[in-house]
């Protein structure tokens, strides 16, 4: 099973994923992954992979250089957007 940065298991199909623009989102290999019923949406599920791991990554790197706490200069917004980051990474990872 492939894993994330942190040597974690992917539980959601590893992208790249691919739009084909008739509704059907794929993987590398071809197999669908989802489908969308408007093809506006198709670009942001695609990109929904590769979303996901620039956040963690954003994260990571907020987590050790960023505001240690809300008293810090910027800290209390750095500090919500830390934990809204946090929250849409569970929820995409239906953790939430």
């Amino acid at each position: 099973m492939p894993t994330n940065h942190e040597n974690t298991p992917i539980k959601h199909t590893p992208g790249p994923w691919l739009p084909d623009f008739s509704g059907t989102v794929r993987d590398t290999a071809g197999n669908e992954v989802a489908y969308a019923i408007r093809l506006a949406d198709l670009p942001l599920i695609a990109a929904a992979p590769e979303l996901l791991a620039l956040l963690k990554e954003a994260l990571s790197q907020a987590e050790h250089y960023g505001p240690t706490n809300r008293d810090e200069l910027g800290g209390d917004y750095a500090c919500s957007v830390i934990e809204r980051a946090r929250a849409a990474i569970a929820k995409a990872e239906g953790k939430q």
